[in-house]
């Protein structure tokens, strides 16, 4: 597939609950250790492919909004790559952080769940 090619939204399935549930317990276990204000999150299948989509709100009222540089960034992304990767062995995993909660809902087009 070319770079600039985009994958059409109907191409995408939603997990089914198990893969779901355990996807959401992993987030929510690597996030517990950042303050942040909320996060969004979209987990799909494409072509049977695994895409998981995080967007992280930033507490701007926080120690961890000034700590979380890109090496920080990188090194909490590795660590849910690790996890996740156990049970989704061809993985592609996006995750994006903003103090901005318009693009925190912007990030996933509105379409999932926020959870704080």
């Amino acid at each position: 597939m070319p770079p600039t090619a985009l994958l059409p939204a109907a191409s995408f399935m939603p997990f089914p609950r198990r893969l779901r549930t355990v996807t959401e317990q992993v987030v929510a276990d690597v996030l517990r250790e950042l303050s942040l204000a909320g996060h969004r999150l979209r987990a799909r299948l494409h072509g049977g492919r695994p895409h998981v989509h995080l967007v992280g709100l930033v507490d701007d009222a926080t120690d961890d909004a000034t700590d979380l540089d890109a090496e920080s960034q990188d090194a909490l992304r590795a660590r849910l790559y690790k996890r996740l990767r156990g049970a989704y062995p061809d993985l592609a995993l996006v995750v994006h952080f903003t103090r901005d909660a318009a693009w925190a809902a912007r990030g996933l087009c509105g379409l999932e769940q926020a959870a704080a």
